[in-house]
């Protein structure tokens, strides 16, 4: 099939993907067929079997067109710049955490050591973060700069935080970290918030389920740790009044046999106040995700996860559930189906956007590793390299990914309609120095994800109106930083 996808709902009505402009349109059974059962076939074939409305929005628009896919070159005159600078600053952890990136299960990737940031690549690649910003003002105007602390356990690191906070401050800007929880005592608590840190706690939900995998290098959980530094979190943003725009963040985990449903209950049911955005949150955002697959690990479903799909499909659908029952659910669930109505949709068709297969250009956002060096995110392996904290980018490096990565899309996905829906990227792809994108296909996923919001749609036509409905923080620094932070 050329780049054209159709699917069927639940009530019996069809529709066609077309991939080249990612526009989704209702189709006529005549011409569903002709898609489906014809292997090679042009506009002038679609447009005979077209009805008089579809022929139109073809002689406007660029729909349905076959061309090959084309290989991006990237210099730095079309250079995109990076909203975003995470910082490395310490490769060392206090937790041995079993399905960290960093355990030793992932091939390609460092393990924990010792290794930490100096206070010079810190400071330099601030300026030159900076720097960089000031010189592409004109094409992120209303976008504040964002500086994320990443670790191992950033916190461990505390004192080259307050450098870089120190040396960046009088610019305008957000700060970040992502901790494991277990060192927010009183002193780095209050640091973070006097200092309106956006503050990331991994939390994986109820004491058995978190203790299963979030261990100290004994074996021993940190979930009461973690619990009450949270705790005493919240106290002092009570304290200090910051009950309306401090934004925290909840990073869950989970795997093959997680008991999705006591999760469910703990973020939804617990004295903590996750559902309740009057206590201490104007929002929380819990990202739960598959850890990568384990050496010699085979995937099974989750039963828990298809019984909760179920119970949010059937509320979302009627209208009919409790909005603070449905915070886990909505991020599990509501978040990849609410992807394919905020698609990004091209009209003209073949952008670079679909050519990289809805990948972002290296140098989007930019992770500087402990050592120094530049990185396309904190995510991937460290043989794509982008440059480093003296020279800064390297053109020919990143011209170098993108030209594999967009000859591997071309020759892969060039008949795919979903290229840009996939969530393909470089770093769930990259093994050793190369890309295997084959093996991450997720075509059939797509198309039930389709199926699933469009019969979604046709029973209740504004299911997912509120898909903005939470960001009404009296902090207008939280639209800008979602705006930086989706995609990442």
């Amino acid at each position: 099939m050329n780049n054209i996808g159709t699917f069927r709902t639940e009530m019996g009505n069809s529709y066609i993907y077309d991939g080249t402009t990612d526009v989704i349109l209702p189709g006529e059974d005549n011409l569903i067929e002709m898609i489906d059962s014809t292997e090679v076939f042009d506009r002038d074939l679609i447009y005979k079997y077209a009805n008089d409305n579809l022929k139109s929005l073809m002689k406007t628009w660029n729909l349905f067109n076959t061309d090959d896919l084309p290989v991006i070159t990237i210099n730095k005159y079309s250079f995109v710049p990076m909203p975003q600078l995470i910082l490395g600053i310490t490769e060392r952890c206090n937790l041995r955490c079993k399905y960290c990136i960093f355990s030793g299960n992932y091939d390609d990737m460092r393990t924990h050591n010792n290794n930490k940031m100096s206070d010079e690549i810190a400071i330099k690649a601030l300026d030159y973060y900076f720097d960089h910003l000031n010189a592409n003002k004109e094409y992120f105007p209303i976008q504040l700069p964002a500086i994320t602390f990443y670790g191992g356990e950033p916190l461990l690191e505390f004192d080259l935080i307050k450098k870089v906070v120190k040396h960046a401050k009088g610019l305008d800007c957000v700060f970040n970290l992502t901790t494991n929880g277990t060192l927010l005592n009183q002193e780095t608590i209050e640091y973070l918030v006097d200092n309106n840190f956006i503050i990331g706690i991994s939390l994986d939900g109820p004491k058995k389920i978190h203790d299963k995998n979030r261990v100290f290098p004994d074996n021993s959980g940190s979930f009461d740790n973690v619990i009450n530094n949270f705790k005493n979190l919240k106290s002092y943003i009570k304290k200090v009044g910051k009950t309306d725009r401090q934004m925290l963040v909840i990073l869950s985990c989970y795997e093959d046999d997680t008991d999705l449903s006591s999760v469910n209950d703990f973020f939804s049911n617990s004295d903590l106040g996750f559902n309740n955005n009057d206590l201490v949150f104007n929002t929380i955002l819990h990202r739960c995700t598959l850890i990568k697959e384990k050496k010699n690990h085979i995937k099974k479903p989750n039963k828990s996860f298809t019984e909760l799909s179920k119970i949010y499909l059937q509320g979302i659908s009627t209208g009919e559930y409790d909005k603070s029952q449905f915070l886990f659910l909505n991020q599990i669930f509501g978040s990849s189906l609410r992807s394919i109505l905020v698609r990004f949709v091209n009209p003209y068709g073949n952008s670079a956007h679909r050519a990289l297969g809805g990948s972002c250009i290296p140098g989007k956002k930019l992770f500087v590793s402990s050592d120094g060096r530049f990185h396309i995110c904190e995510r991937i392996n460290a043989n794509f390299s982008i440059g480093d904290y003296i020279k800064g980018f390297d053109f020919e490096l990143i011209n170098q990914i993108v030209e594999r990565w967009s000859q591997s899309i071309a020759y892969y996905c060039h008949s795919c309609p979903y290229i840009s829906l996939c969530g393909i990227c470089y770093a769930n792809c990259a093994e050793g120095n190369d890309f295997n994108i084959k093996k991450n296909c997720n075509k059939v996923g797509i198309e039930n994800r389709l199926k699933t919001v469009f019969s979604i749609l046709e029973k209740a036509p504004h299911a997912f109106d509120d898909t903005s409905e939470d960001k009404n923080l009296t902090n207008d620094n939280y639209e800008q930083y979602i705006s930086m932070m989706k995609g990442c």
